[in-house]
């Protein structure tokens, strides 16, 4: 059978911003969630330094892990799964729906692994397999992704962007067939400020096309899960 297959970061299906936020300060951070968090533009927090933010976030681990919620994300997923499901229907070739989860930076053990299948399993009502991998950026080459994935999921796609246009992978092997999800950030607050006239988000998103298929949604869908999560990190749990 064929597989059809998604490609996601679990710092796209956890919110490991709002974890290291919450790491720093966490009254800071409630007042954050409050306050334009969902519908930030850019990865700057009011109380914050952004330095301090950047370096710590640079140095996530397992203990962010720990303060981590599920994002919105999962539903790139779902919407992968019953797409290639109900393609199924009118098509002479079987395809099995499978999502790969890149756990980079976040050295797993062989203890954690299944437990974080069985929550995305859960969360996916087990209609498509999962599988975890390894990978540092640089290994995620336009070429693995063209050989093996329809679509891509990633909260830094900036940050793929650069790496493979710098080490020339991106001219060698484009792939505009090929679905990249991300957030509609900006790198800052004063790219914003400068960017004000113009919506940046398609300008990118234009300016990538020969490359991939660059789809950017709103922050909030990949920011915790209110839907499934009644309190952000630290809070205390509901009755």
């Amino acid at each position: 059978m064929e597989q059809a297959s998604i490609y996601i970061e679990l710092d796209a299906l956890l919110d490991t911003r709002l974890a290291t936020l919450f790491q720093m300060d966490p009254v800071q951070t409630q007042r954050v969630i409050q306050t334009g968090y969902f519908s930030r533009l850019y990865d700057e927090f009011e109380g914050f330094d952004g330095d301090a933010f950047k370096q710590a976030y640079g140095q996530r681990n397992l203990s962010t892990l720990k303060d981590a919620v599920a994002t919105q994300a999962i539903d790139f997923i779902n919407f992968f799964s019953a797409q290639t499901l109900k393609a199924l229907v009118t098509s002479p070739f079987r395809r099995q729906p499978r999502a790969v989860i890149n756990v980079y930076p976040y050295p797993l053990d062989d203890t954690v692994i299944p437990v974080l299948i069985q929550g995305v399993r859960a969360a996916t009502k087990r209609m498509i397999d999962i599988e975890v991998v390894y990978l540092p950026l640089e290994e995620v080459t336009p070429h693995l992704l063209k050989s093996h994935y329809v679509v891509a999921v990633m909260y830094a796609y900036w940050e793929w962007l650069e790496a493979h246009a710098l080490n020339r992978n991106l001219e060698k092997v484009q792939c505009p067939e090929i679905t990249l999800i991300g957030p509609a950030l900006l790198k800052s607050k004063d790219a914003a400020h400068q960017l004000k006239e113009i919506d940046p988000f398609k300008v990118v998103e234009r300016y990538t096309e020969p490359y991939i298929k660059l789809r950017l949604y709103p922050a909030e869908k990949f920011s915790y899960d209110f839907r499934r999560h009644k309190q952000p990190p630290g809070a205390a749990p509901s009755p």
